[in-house]
């Protein structure tokens, strides 16, 4: 299991049921998988995503603000607009950032590329 950060809790709670072994599980140590996405590609992901389904969102000040660290690009609000998505948020954007980093050659960090290997070989 993969799961973001704030899982930290229950995964230890199922560790202790004998539900998954210990070493079974990644907790990402940046909070989500959304914050290891590269800026660039990100920037690009949005842009594609406000084009196609026309959310006039504020790209360039979502990018600000989650280069400042004050916003997780999976919390980034669409309000009704989200309603016009094929699926939830941060599946949506998932997609595309992953599509065009299949594109391209980018940077992966060591933890994302460490914890595929591992999960990979099992």
């Amino acid at each position: 299991m993969i799961l973001d950060n704030d899982a930290k809790d229950a995964v230890e709670e199922v560790i202790k049921e004998g539900l998954i072994e210990e070493d079974k599980y990644h907790l990402w140590q940046r909070g989500s998988i959304e914050n290891y996405y590269p800026p660039e590609v990100l920037e690009d992901a949005l842009k594609e995503l406000d084009a196609r389904y026309s959310l006039n969102m504020q790209i360039q000040e979502f990018l600000k603000k989650i280069k400042d660290g004050k916003l997780n690009p999976s919390k980034i609000d669409l309000r009704d607009k989200s309603d016009l998505l094929e699926g939830c948020w941060k599946v949506t954007l998932g997609n595309v950032v992953a599509r065009l980093m299949n594109e391209r050659t980018v940077y992966v960090p060591e933890e994302i590329r460490r914890v595929m290997q591992t999960f990979l070989k099992s």
